[in-house]
Parts: C-alpha cells; structure tokens; sequence
C-alpha cells in the first residue's frame, strides 16, 4: 500500500482531485533488493546534478536510507495501488534476474511488460522536480494510465552495467525547442531521454510530447551492445555478449541531431498516434 500524504492535489495520471500519496520513484522492492544484495560500505547518498538555467552546473546530495528515498507526491491513491502496482508486480521476476545479469529469454509478453514498466518509470522521474516542465502532457500520462503502453513514438532500450556509479543511477535530458522567428519564444520541452540503471541493468528510454508546439526531430545513438526492448521485436536474449562501463552508460544516454540514421524520432508532420 502506498503511504499517504497530506497534499491535496489532481494525480498526474487519473486527473482526479483528491488526496495524493508518494509513489517510490524507485520501486521499494528495488531499494531493498539492491540494499540487500549490494549493501553499502557506509552510509548511502542521494546525489542529484542539474545543469542549465542561471547556474550552468549544480549538485546537491544528503544522506538517504536506500535508493528508494525520492517520493514525489503525485498520483493518488487509486491509481498508486492498483494498475501502477500490477504494473510493478509483473515486471518483478523479469527485471530480478536482468538486475543480476542472469541468462534468460525475453519473449515478447516480457518485452511489453518492461517498456511499460520502464515507461511509467521515466514519467514519475519527469515529476520528481515540480518547478521543471515535463515533457508528457496531462492527456499523455492519461493515454498512458488507460493504455499501459509506452507512448506513440517511443523507443526504448536496453543494456547491461557493470560499472561504479552505483546500483541505482538514473539521469535524464530534456529537449526543447525555439520558435527562432520569434525572439520572444519562451522554449517547449519536446523530447525526453531517460537513464534509469539498477545492478546490472539500464534502460534508456526517448519520448516526445504527443503534440508538439514545432515540428522538430531528434535521435538517440544505437549500439549492438544495448538492443531495442520497445517496439517489441522478441524474442530477445539477455544479457548482450559486451556491457557498458561508466564511459559507456554516460554515452548511452547521449542526444544528438543527425539528419538520417538508425534511432530517428522523426515528428516533422502529425504527432504520433495515440
């Protein structure tokens, strides 16, 4: 059961006003699961690190219990407790052995279980900062909740870690765009990409907003070593033969704009259907 606040609001998937409660942006049974099998040396941190704005770098940590310390208060009851929670109970045996870099084969039940997994997963994380903009609209995370799909357009991958940031790293980008006719444009944020690695998994996943305010197009760099888990094409085996170290789990969350190539997230005409 999810712990319930003392905040009033409208839950960021049902659209319902009411009483919220904090959804774990990393699942508790991860936390426990990465304290349990990689207990700290000493006492565990919460480091966050933002760039842009006035201040081009900023960081910030304090001292947390485990990983699952950021509860943003967001959703509400009904929501947290039912089809979020299914959501987390079916994807628990596939992502436990993921995390340990077991052998297994992800058929494409299994395939649709993560990407909506790791979907819901980077729409809490957009969330988590109140005062930033996200990506995903209301009517985004609405579709989301009804369909439990990930978004039209999104592409998600996957990749073995076995570096030192840590058993629970996440970060995320977010692209904007600028009406350059226009130098009053205030910027919309447009495309998301997301990093969310726990033991010896990462996932990456990169969305865009279902209604753009300008046409645009972004791509995320593909490598053998991180096959695509969404849109299905399963059977798949895990793990890939080569993981990524810390120079490769920063690369892979890496954004750029070529004009052609494998990974295009093309959205010049219509939006993506829902």
């Amino acid at each position: 059961m999810s712990k319930p606040s003392r905040r009033l609001g409208t839950c960021a998937f049902c659209g319902q006003f009411g009483q919220l409660t904090r959804e774990d942006f990393t699942p508790r049974w991860i936390g426990r699961f990465i304290a349990n099998r990689w207990p700290p040396e000493g006492r565990a941190e919460l480091v966050s690190i933002a760039f842009g704005g006035d201040q081009p770098y900023r960081e910030k940590s304090r001292i947390v219990g485990n990983a699952s310390a950021i509860k943003p208060v967001v959703v509400c009851a009904r929501c947290n407790n039912e089809w979020m929670k299914h959501l987390e109970d079916v994807v628990i045996p596939i992502l436990t052995p993921m995390m340990l870099g077991q052998q297994l084969v992800l058929d494409e039940a299994a395939l649709a279980a993560l990407g909506a997994w790791v979907t819901k997963t980077a729409l809490v994380f957009e969330l988590v900062q109140r005062d930033s903009d996200a990506t995903a609209s209301a009517a985004d995370r609405l579709w989301f909740k009804n369909h439990r799909v990930p978004l039209g357009g999104s592409r998600i991958w996957a990749a073995r870690y076995v570096g030192a940031f840590g058993k629970s790293w996440q970060a995320r980008s977010t692209l904007f765009t600028y009406n350059l006719d226009d130098p009053t444009s205030v910027p919309s944020p447009h495309g998301l990409v997301a990093v969310l690695a726990y033991g010896e998994v990462a996932f990456r996943v990169a969305m865009v907003r279902s209604a753009p305010a300008l046409p645009t197009r972004f791509a995320v760099t593909e490598s053998v070593h991180a096959p695509t888990i969404w849109p299905a094409t399963g059977p798949l085996s895990w793990p890939p033969a080569r993981a990524l170290d810390d120079d490769g789990l920063l690369a892979f969350g890496g954004l750029h704009v070529p004009a052609t190539g494998p990974g295009m997230l093309d959205h010049i005409g219509p939006p993506p259907a829902r």
